[in-house]
């Protein structure tokens, strides 16, 4: 936390994460200090301490699903930007705000789907295959162990 957070809350928020720091991340041991961010929170309509997302991200890591809590990671990640997320989650899409679109190099607002593709070898397998073909290669083998030269 930055001794120059001059936000309303910040000595809420500093205790808050002095607390899970020093309970190894265990929410329930920072109950009241989180209730109590909470209430300054709400009194802080200007500010957003992004409780929920933290809440959220450490719920997700304590058992991670298929994407390796890559959606609440990015959700906290874009709450604590300083002007605010760039990119959002609308229609299950990662999309760039419309505010900062203009720091992308993109055709769309949209990135892609918050759910990740189907991982399998068979995907893979497909996807190296086409790069192949486009890129032209010859002769060209995966090879996933060291090769040890005699």
């Amino acid at each position: 936390m930055s001794s120059n957070d001059d936000r309303k809350c910040a000595p809420e928020l500093t205790t808050y994460y002095q607390c899970l720091s020093t309970s190894k991340r265990d929410l329930s041991k920072c109950q009241k200090q989180e209730s109590e961010l909470r209430k300054c929170s709400s009194t802080d309509p200007e500010n957003n301490y992004c409780v929920n997302e933290l809440v959220d991200l450490f719920h997700c890591t304590r058992n991670p699903d298929a994407n390796a809590c890559a959606k609440q990671f990015l959700t906290f990640r874009e709450c604590n930007r300083p002007g605010g997320p760039e990119i959002i989650i609308k229609d299950n899409m990662y999309s760039v705000s419309s505010k900062h679109l203009d720091k992308y190099n993109l055709n769309s607002e949209v990135i892609c789907p918050v759910k990740p593709p189907n991982r399998s070898s068979t995907v893979v397998k497909k996807v190296l295959d086409r790069m192949r073909e486009v890129c032209g290669f010859k002769n060209f083998e995966e090879k996933f162990t060291p090769q040890v030269k005699s």
